[in-house]
């Protein structure tokens, strides 16, 4: 039946077929990871939210910086960069999250 249509109904024939199907093995398996392949997920998962979470703080990082004048790209993860941004003049409520920052950063 179509969508929408009502529930959908299944008669004597179905259930024939579906025997049928079932007894010359034309059903499909179902496959269930291993355990080992269900560790692998769960480690790229990890994985994948730690590289998001260090695009966030390096981007975070990068707008600190360009709201003081300092635009210097890729430059800006270098020693040198590294220095720049602890070095930069921050006042107030800013100076705490750069430290916060860069901690996450390490």
């Amino acid at each position: 039946m179509f969508a929408g249509k009502g529930p959908l109904r299944y008669g004597p024939r179905d259930a024939e077929l579906s025997l049928r199907l079932l007894e010359e093995g034309w059903f499909p398996r179902l496959w269930i990871p291993s355990l080992e392949q269900r560790d692998v997920r769960q480690l790229l998962l990890h994985r994948h939210k730690l590289v998001r979470m260090r695009a966030q703080v390096k981007n975070q990082l990068q707008h600190l910086a360009l709201n003081q004048g300092v635009q210097r790209n890729g430059k800006l993860w270098s020693n040198a960069g590294r220095k720049l941004l602890e070095e930069l003049p921050l006042w107030g409520w800013t100076a705490r999250p750069r430290a916060e920052l860069l901690s996450l950063l390490d």
